[in-house]
C-alpha cells in the first residue's frame, strides 16, 4: 500500500489558464515522492470552519518535489483553493486511490480526455512518454480558448485537438474525432491498445458503444463527490455492472481508475464540486 501523507504544500507557481481554470504547482516533497499516475489528492479549502469537506483533485503531473494541479472554479471551495497565491500553503492529504497500470500492454495506448479531464491522463502520458512509450492523445474542448493546458505543456503541440466550434483542430467532439480515426483505419483499427478515458459522463457514455463494437478495452478515471477520501464515509460509491465482483465500488479506495465495463454508466452522475 502506498503511504499517505498530510502535508502543508506551498504554492510555488500559479497560472491562470482561463477565467475559471487555474494551474497550480505546489511544493510537496512527501506526496510527490509516493505519487503514481491516476492518483488524486484531497485539499482543505479553508483554514476556517467552512467549507467542511476537502476537495479531491487529480494529479496533473508530479516533479521531483512538487505536484501540479488543474483547479476548475465551480463553487466556493474550488474558488478558495484556486485563489491561493504564490507563497501561501494548502493543507493536502495524499496521494490517494489506485493508479493506472505501470505498463500499457503490447500495443500503443490512446488517451481520450474532455476538458479538465485531461489532468490524470496528462500525468500518465508524460510518465510513459519519458520511458519511450508513445501514444495518441485526443483532447476535446468547447473552443480554442477553452483548451485546459498550461502554456508550457508539450501536449499543446502533441495532442490531437477537437473543438466543438472548429476553432482548433478537428471540428466536433473528441468522441467524433476518435470515431474518425477508427474510420480512417478501418482495416487496421486493432493497432489501438487500451483506451484511457477521463471526462464528462456523457462523453464516457458516448465512447462505450465504439469500444464495444471494436472490442477495445477501456480504463476510466472517475470523479465523484467525496467526504473523507479514504473509504470511511462511503459517499463516493458507484454502481457496478454485472462484470464486477461487488454491487458497489468506492471511487476513493477501489478507484478512481476502473475498467469501463465494470461500471454501470446508467447510474453514474456528474461530480458536483459545490
Amino acid at each position: 500500500m502506498i503511504p499517505k501523507a498530510m502535508e502543508q504544500c506551498e504554492v510555488i507557481h500559479r497560472e491562470q489558464i482561463q477565467e475559471d481554470i487555474i494551474f497550480q504547482r505546489l511544493y510537496a516533497p512527501v506526496i510527490s515522492k509516493n505519487a503514481i499516475p491516476g492518483q488524486f489528492v484531497h485539499i482543505r479549502a479553508s483554514s476556517g470552519e467552512l467549507p467542511i469537506l476537502r476537495r479531491p483533485y487529480s494529479l496533473f503531473d508530479v516533479g521531483k518535489d512538487s505536484i501540479d494541479l488543474l483547479v476548475a472554479v465551480v463553487g466556493r471551495g474550488s474558488a478558495l483553493i484556486a485563489s491561493t497565491p504564490v507563497g501561501k500553503t494548502l493543507d493536502i492529504l495524499g496521494p490517494l486511490g489506485n493508479g493506472f497500470p505501470e505498463q500499457p500492454g503490447k500495443v500503443s495506448p490512446i488517451f481520450i480526455a474532455g476538458g479538465v479531464g485531461v489532468a490524470p491522463l496528462h500525468f500518465l502520458w508524460r510518465y510513459w512518454d519519458s520511458q519511450g512509450i508513445h501514444s495518441e492523445f485526443l483532447l476535446g474542448a468547447n473552443s480554442k480558448s477553452r483548451i485546459p493546458l498550461p502554456k508550457d505543456s508539450p501536449l499543446r503541440k502533441k495532442a490531437q485537438i477537437a473543438t466543438d466550434d472548429g476553432s482548433s483542430g478537428f471540428h466536433g467532439t473528441v468522441v467524433q474525432l476518435f470515431q474518425d480515426i477508427i474510420n480512417q483505419n478501418s482495416r487496421s483499427w486493432n493497432h489501438l491498445g487500451t483506451v484511457f478515458v477521463y471526462g464528462p459522463v456523457p462523453m464516457i457514455r458516448a465512447l462505450v458503444p465504439i469500444l464495444t463494437l471494436h472490442r477495445l478495452s477501456g480504463l476510466v478515471s472517475l470523479e465523484q463527490t467525496m467526504g473523507c477520501g479514504v473509504g470511511a464515509c462511503q459517499g463516493c460509491a458507484v454502481v457496478t455492472s454485472n462484470h464486477a465482483s461487488s454491487e458497489y465500488l468506492l471511487t476513493c479506495q477501489d478507484g478512481p481508475v476502473f475498467r469501463i465495463d465494470d461500471i454501470n454508466l446508467d447510474y453514474l452522475t456528474e461530480h458536483r464540486h459545490n
